[in-house]
């Protein structure tokens, strides 16, 4: 089901301006309210749970998932971008929706073990069908550069301009990628329990509220 706006019936009367005065407040205040649903968003945290993919980690949807321990996932990385950790959500999540544009918000804490070389981060949003065909949705921007050796937060953002159509069956996939801008090093990438690593997509208008 979608939103779909459908004015109140305005006044038949000309001359009763209390009555058009009511008629236009009614009207503004169904027009904030979809404003406000379209700034809705939904949040999927990073558990250390594993999915029901092979060597994916579940991405669950905050409203039912539980902070459980702290997981890590640690991959030694080079130029060319290496794939630290995947998660995806489970079975039935998100549903059948379609995800309006806007901004897709990343988060998770990252550390290098060793060494004096920069590296970044950056994710890609795929959706997962039914037979397990990946289609690649979204790629963010990259974090920003750093050499530190010690727990890093990181927030990454990607911007989709056109909505995304899911299917009752598909899933989000979330890979995060890790890169270093000369030589190599291990990084470690750390979820679940007080982490917050979580991915945040808008909702908005596009969908019921129940």
């Amino acid at each position: 089901m979608t939103h779909s706006y459908i004015p109140p019936i305005p006044p038949t009367s000309i001359g009763e301006d209390h009555l058009w005065r009511e008629w236009l407040k009614k009207v503004q205040t169904q027009i904030n309210a979809l404003i406000d649903i379209s700034s809705e968003r939904v949040t999927y945290f990073f558990s250390n749970i594993s999915s029901d993919i092979s060597t994916y980690k579940e991405a669950t949807r905050l409203d039912v998932a539980a902070t459980g321990t702290a997981g890590s996932s640690a991959v030694s990385c080079n130029t060319s971008g290496v794939l630290i950790v995947s998660f995806a959500t489970a079975s039935g999540f998100p549903g059948d929706i379609t995800i309006p544009p806007g901004v897709h918000y990343c988060h998770f804490e990252t550390v290098k073990t060793a060494g004096a070389n920069n590296y970044y981060c950056h994710f890609k949003l795929y959706k997962r069908d039914s037979v397990g065909t990946e289609t690649l949705l979204l790629t963010s921007d990259r974090s920003s550069e750093t050499a530190v050796n010690t727990d890093q937060q990181v927030t990454i953002t990607a911007l989709s301009l056109d909505s995304i159509r899911l299917l009752a069956t598909d899933r989000l996939v979330i890979k995060i990628y890790g890169t270093l801008l000369s030589s190599t090093a291990t990084i470690t990438i750390t979820y679940g329990a007080d982490t917050n690593a979580r991915l945040s997509l808008p909702v908005g208008i596009y969908n019921a509220r129940t």
